[in-house]
Protein backbone atom coordinates (compact mmCIF):
# COMPACT_ATOMS: atom_id res chain seq x y z
CA UNK A 1 0.00 0.00 0.00
CA UNK A 2 1.24 3.52 -0.85
CA UNK A 3 1.63 5.78 1.90
CA UNK A 4 0.81 9.25 1.82
CA UNK A 5 3.74 11.58 3.34
CA UNK A 6 4.21 14.56 0.74
CA UNK A 7 1.75 17.41 -0.57
CA UNK A 8 2.68 15.68 -3.89
CA UNK A 9 1.69 11.99 -2.84
CA UNK A 10 -1.92 13.29 -1.42
CA UNK A 11 -2.24 15.24 -5.17
CA UNK A 12 -1.30 11.75 -6.22
CA UNK A 13 -4.04 10.39 -4.20
CA UNK A 14 -6.57 13.17 -5.08
CA UNK A 15 -6.05 12.48 -8.81
CA UNK A 16 -7.45 8.77 -8.53
CA UNK A 17 -11.62 8.60 -9.50
CA UNK A 18 -11.79 7.23 -5.68
CA UNK A 19 -9.44 6.35 -3.14
CA UNK A 20 -10.04 5.53 0.43
CA UNK A 21 -7.48 7.28 3.08
CA UNK A 22 -6.37 4.67 5.64
CA UNK A 23 -5.24 7.37 8.43
CA UNK A 24 -3.20 4.97 11.12
CA UNK A 25 -0.38 4.90 13.88
CA UNK A 26 2.18 2.47 13.53
CA UNK A 27 1.20 1.67 17.36
CA UNK A 28 -2.37 0.78 16.58
CA UNK A 29 -2.98 -2.57 16.92
CA UNK A 30 -6.31 -2.28 15.08
CA UNK A 31 -4.46 -0.28 12.32
CA UNK A 32 -2.25 -3.14 11.97
CA UNK A 33 -4.71 -6.25 11.53
CA UNK A 34 -6.69 -3.95 9.04
CA UNK A 35 -3.09 -3.16 6.90
CA UNK A 36 -2.34 -7.18 7.04
CA UNK A 37 -6.32 -8.11 5.35
CA UNK A 38 -5.71 -4.91 3.21
CA UNK A 39 -2.12 -6.67 1.85
CA UNK A 40 -4.64 -9.96 1.45
CA UNK A 41 -6.71 -7.81 -1.10
CA UNK A 42 -4.04 -6.04 -3.39
CA UNK A 43 -4.56 -3.05 -1.25
CA UNK A 44 -8.12 -2.15 -2.19
CA UNK A 45 -11.53 -2.64 -0.66
CA UNK A 46 -14.21 -3.95 -2.89
CA UNK A 47 -11.98 -2.19 -5.79
CA UNK A 48 -11.10 1.13 -4.22
CA UNK A 49 -7.57 1.67 -4.09
CA UNK A 50 -6.63 2.22 -0.30
CA UNK A 51 -3.54 4.95 0.47
CA UNK A 52 -2.16 4.70 3.99
CA UNK A 53 -1.62 8.16 6.41
CA UNK A 54 0.44 7.82 8.98
CA UNK A 55 0.23 9.83 11.45
CA UNK A 56 3.57 9.09 13.47
CA UNK A 57 5.80 9.32 10.61
CA UNK A 58 7.59 12.84 11.24
CA UNK A 59 8.62 13.07 7.48
CA UNK A 60 4.84 13.76 6.94
CA UNK A 61 4.79 16.64 9.14
CA UNK A 62 4.66 19.56 6.95
CA UNK A 63 1.49 17.78 5.52
CA UNK A 64 -0.44 16.86 8.02
CA UNK A 65 -0.09 20.64 8.81
CA UNK A 66 -1.96 21.35 5.36
CA UNK A 67 -4.77 18.60 6.18
CA UNK A 68 -6.68 20.73 9.44
CA UNK A 69 -9.38 17.94 9.20
CA UNK A 70 -6.80 15.42 11.04
CA UNK A 71 -6.79 17.40 14.52
CA UNK A 72 -10.37 18.06 14.06
CA UNK A 73 -11.69 14.54 13.64
CA UNK A 74 -9.54 11.61 14.15
CA UNK A 75 -10.25 10.68 17.18
CA UNK A 76 -10.25 6.83 17.19
CA UNK A 77 -8.06 4.53 14.56
CA UNK A 78 -8.37 3.43 12.04
CA UNK A 79 -10.11 6.21 10.83
CA UNK A 80 -11.07 6.25 6.97
CA UNK A 81 -11.99 9.01 4.49
CA UNK A 82 -13.65 8.47 1.21
CA UNK A 83 -12.43 10.79 -2.08
CA UNK A 84 -13.93 10.52 -5.70
CA UNK A 85 -12.91 13.05 -8.39
CA UNK A 86 -10.83 14.57 -5.27
CA UNK A 87 -14.10 15.47 -3.22
CA UNK A 88 -14.20 14.37 -0.12
CA UNK A 89 -17.48 11.33 0.06
CA UNK A 90 -16.99 10.13 3.27
CA UNK A 91 -15.45 9.12 7.07
CA UNK A 92 -15.85 6.51 9.43
CA UNK A 93 -13.97 5.48 12.34
CA UNK A 94 -13.27 1.23 12.58
CA UNK A 95 -11.79 -1.65 10.72
CA UNK A 96 -12.27 -2.76 7.40
CA UNK A 97 -16.37 -3.87 7.82
CA UNK A 98 -17.15 -0.20 8.12
CA UNK A 99 -14.93 1.26 5.43
CA UNK A 100 -17.17 -1.34 3.03
CA UNK A 101 -20.20 0.11 4.51
CA UNK A 102 -19.46 3.05 3.97
CA UNK A 103 -18.46 2.53 -0.02
CA UNK A 104 -21.82 0.63 -0.44
CA UNK A 105 -23.46 3.40 1.23
CA UNK A 106 -21.77 6.25 -1.04
CA UNK A 107 -22.21 4.51 -4.42
CA UNK A 108 -25.94 3.71 -3.83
Amino acid sequence: MEDIVTVEDWDSAMGLDSVLILVSRTTCVQCGAVEDELADSGDAVEGTEVRRLMLDDPTGFPLRVELSWLVHEVDVLPYWVLYAGSERVGSVRGGLDAARRMLAESSG
